[in-house]
């Protein structure tokens, strides 16, 4: 069952939040990474790590991807540090910012789905 609530764990702060959907290959479907924007960057709460993180979304999101063997999605962090900004300028709803993270879970799902060698790498396209 998809939960929009976040998990029981440390305080998260106080207001709006977003989802970051994420599929993986190891649990074969989407899991849902609470963010809420903060002064220095982001605070990320999904299961076993959790916290502050720099406009990146690092360290959290770098934990939460080995744990769960998610290859790194090339531009991930500028795309974060961009949706960062989105939200400080005030210029973008909730909803906007939402389907962002959204396009970002998209991308992740769609790298973990690419066919992978019997080695676990990820084959070269041709």
């Amino acid at each position: 069952m998809e939960t929009t609530e976040p998990p029981v764990g440390p305080k998260p702060p106080k207001g709006p939040h977003w989802l970051l959907p994420v599929y993986t290959n190891r649990w074969k479907h989407r899991d849902n990474y609470y963010i809420w924007h903060t002064e220095t960057g982001w605070y990320i709460d999904h299961m076993a790590h959790y916290g502050p993180t720099d406009y990146f979304g690092q360290p959290v999101l770098d934990w939460n991807f080995k744990q769960d063997h998610v290859d790194y999605v090339s531009g991930l962090s500028p795309a974060m540090q961009s949706i960062w900004n989105d939200v400080k300028s005030g210029k973008f709803t909730h909803e906007q910012i939402q389907e962002k993270f959204e396009r970002i879970g998209d991308l992740i799902e769609e790298s973990e789905r690419e066919p992978r060698s019997k080695s676990g790498y990820k084959k070269k396209r041709r």
